[in-house]
């Protein structure tokens, strides 16, 4: 139940835990496919599901926090555009959308409990993997029968096997290379996110994927030399109405509406 979640993470006895290779990994995800508790969970326990969930509206990126990125992202926020990129995904590419977009809401849900721990942590990879996926196997007792497709699913992410575990890889670094380009225009310091370009060069294996972000890199060579990007027709109230959903009051707003006045001619 969900009055015992905290005591049954605590009672986890790391030290006497291994880590699963990826074989093992694909042996626990066909267990929590077939062999998963068939009883449904109470609403007590779903409403604790709920609170956990929110914790990641709140939770900040680590990355950005250690380097001191005013306002920086949200665990959700990372997870909600990488499932929105899965709807670009094209139809003959040979991948299961709905999987792709199921496995990026849920690759980072352990952060929940563990939080969201870096290298820069001081806690091993094994020492990582093991903690979260711990805490993904409370989590998902929380909401059975559902909870066994939610450990499937990241149990598959995590053995990074599968054709759809890749592409979601791909997005959790392409979306990492957006949100960088995005501080660096915000706060007019282009190339200051370097190391996050660095850390990515040469791993994506997408072939969309990998074209986003090269168009990422075009456009940050442009603008760190003084160019401009031309938008190809995005609409302006998109283009220069909203800053990170913060409306800029430069210009008269009708009903949530901007209108941009008139130049003189």
């Amino acid at each position: 139940s969900s009055e015992s979640f905290s005591g049954k993470m605590a009672s986890i006895d790391e030290k006497n835990c291994e880590i699963e290779d990826c074989d093992e990994l694909k042996m626990k995800a066909a267990s929590a496919s077939c062999n998963g508790n068939s009883e449904s969970s109470s609403v007590t326990d779903i409403v604790k599901f709920l609170e956990l969930v929110g914790n990641l509206k709140h939770l900040k990126r680590t990355g950005w926090v250690m380097r001191n990125v005013k306002d920086c992202e949200s665990v959700s926020g990372h997870m909600y555009r990488m499932s929105m990129i899965t709807f670009l995904l094209d139809e003959n590419s040979g991948l299961n959308r709905t999987k792709c977009m199921e496995m990026a809401l849920v690759h980072d849900l352990a952060e929940c409990v563990v939080g969201d721990i870096t290298p820069f942590c001081g806690v091993s990879k094994e020492e990582k993997k093991l903690r979260e996926i711990r805490a993904m196997e409370e989590i998902c007792k929380l909401i059975q029968p559902f909870g066994k497709r939610m450990l499937e699913l990241f149990l598959e992410y995590e053995a990074g096997e599968s054709p759809e575990s890749k592409y979601v890889k791909d997005l959790d670094r392409l979306d990492m290379l957006v949100q960088a380009f995005e501080y660096e225009k915000r706060d007019n310091c282009f190339m200051k996110h370097q190391e996050f370009f660095d850390s990515v060069d040469g791993k994506f294996e997408h072939p969309f994927v990998k074209n986003m972000a090269e168009e990422i890199k075009r456009q940050r060579e442009i603008l760190a030399s003084g160019g401009s990007i031309e938008t190809n027709g995005v609409p302006e109230m998109i283009q220069n109405g909203y800053t990170n959903g913060h409306h800029e009051q430069e210009n008269s707003d009708i009903n949530g509406i901007t209108e941009k006045k008139a130049s003189s001619s």
